[in-house]
């Protein structure tokens, strides 16, 4: 494994409008503990390549790169090069990734790719191997990645463009949209395009699917679903306070009760001191059916919860309003 280092830039500026700030660290730093505050320097860590090996030569075009995940990273910097870092021709890729593996299709070629590790504040070193990619005109060992949209993506509308990476061998592309129930494909298509649109899909759940075709062989098909959902959530019950409460105290703990239920769902709660909500004091999403509020000021408040699917679905809502006197 080869390291290439890339200067990094640290500034500090020791201005008088940020001395409270680091009173506020150091303090927080002595009862709380800095390692959850400040971030670990990643300068002198490394990164661990896995796959592919280094010096790898294969025909397969489709390549899941992939490396061990370092503590205190936020990211990775994932480049990928021809033919080299010493000699870049082209940049092939460029872009910080989550996740610890990134798919991509190439071209037939030599190549370098390195990771770095990142946070808000520091990077390592890019941890580079080398690859090659040799020419086949055989699809049968190739994949289709899909790109858009994502693996389980959920939409309220139902007219969606579907994409994906192209291979250099391949003539065209079978696109098709089933149920996920194995019904028969309500949508499909060949193509030479790396995009194709549908329009007026209707609500439910789906697996679309993608091979790629030459004159004498195609990959197998690559799949990802998808969920049409145009159906907005029941409106939650708001439970306390009552509907023109007077209370004495904070806090006040709002709750309602959601019809729907299950991780895809959360609810967004609106505190406000006028009905039309155009003054709004509060405006939180929550996971749960309760949140304690405190305010400063002794008047009427009103409050909504909507519910939310991974749809973007909102649902309906009522409106309560409580007093607060001294």
């Amino acid at each position: 494994m080869k390291k290439i280092l890339y200067p990094g830039i640290k500034i500090i500026n020791f201005k008088p409008a940020t001395l409270f700030l680091a009173f506020g660290i150091l303090y927080l730093c002595m009862f709380v503990g800095c390692d959850d505050i400040i971030e670990p320097d990643l300068t002198n860590k490394e990164v661990f390549l896995t796959a592919p090996g280094d010096s790898i030569r294969t025909q397969f075009s489709t390549q899941t790169f992939m490396w061990e995940s370092v503590k205190g990273a936020l990211s990775y910097r994932l480049r990928i090069v021809r033919p080299s870092f010493n000699h870049i021709e082209q940049i092939t890729l460029d872009s910080a990734v989550t996740a610890t593996r990134f798919t991509v299709n190439l071209v037939p070629g030599a190549y370098e790719w390195g990771v770095s590790a990142q946070n808000g504040s520091s990077a390592t070193a890019f941890f580079i191997r080398t690859l090659q990619i040799d020419s086949t005109s055989d699809l049968r060992s190739q994949k289709v990645t899909l790109s858009t949209p994502v693996n389980g993506f959920a939409t309220n509308a139902n007219n969606v463009r579907f994409g994906w990476g192209l291979l250099y061998n391949a003539t065209s592309y079978y696109i098709e949209l089933r149920p996920s129930n194995g019904s028969s494909p309500i949508f499909s298509k060949t193509t030479t395009n790396d995009t194709v649109n549908i329009s007026n899909i209707p609500e439910g759940s789906y697996v679309w699917a993608v091979k790629a075709s030459n004159q004498n062989t195609s990959t197998d098909f690559s799949t990802q679903t998808i969920l049409i959902d145009l159906t907005a959530p029941g409106s939650p019950t708001l439970s306390s306070p009552g509907n023109r409460t007077t209370i004495s105290v904070w806090p006040v703990l709002l709750s309602w009760k959601r019809i729907e239920t299950g991780a895809k769902f959360y609810d967004s709660v609106y505190v406000a001191i006028d009905t039309l909500f155009t003054h709004k004091i509060l405006s939180q999403r929550v996971d749960t059916t309760f949140l304690s509020v405190t305010f400063t000021q002794d008047t009427t408040y009103f409050w909504k919860v909507k519910t939310i699917d991974a749809a973007g679905n909102v649902s309906g809502f009522d409106v309560r309003k409580f007093t607060k006197t001294k």
